[in-house]
């Protein structure tokens, strides 16, 4: 019997999960953004977690909504982690 090792991202840390479920799927920033159609900036901005490059997160959350089906990821959970991180980065900024 083998064993499945699950890398566990703690926190709140969006980027890092991202970058991991894009890797697992075997693309890389460009040809993910060819397969959604997302800006591959816009790809870096999630992945990097630079908040205050969404201009208009309702939009953003639904391109991110489009990534997450490409990683085949669960989108509830991570729509939930993106509006958590969300409201951490606007909390800071008051």
């Amino acid at each position: 019997m083998g064993f499945i090792q699950k890398t566990i991202n703690p926190g709140h840390r969006l980027g890092a999960d991202l970058v991991e479920l894009r890797e697992k799927a075997g693309l890389n920033r460009a040809q993910a953004s060819r397969l959604t159609k997302i800006p591959e900036y816009l790809i870096r901005t999630l992945e990097e977690e630079r908040w205050d490059e969404i201009h208009d997160p309702v939009y953003f959350e639904h391109l991110y909504k489009n990534y997450l089906s490409l990683l085949g990821a669960n989108q509830n959970y991570y729509i939930q982690k993106y509006q958590e991180c969300l409201k951490q980065y606007y909390q800071k900024r008051k």
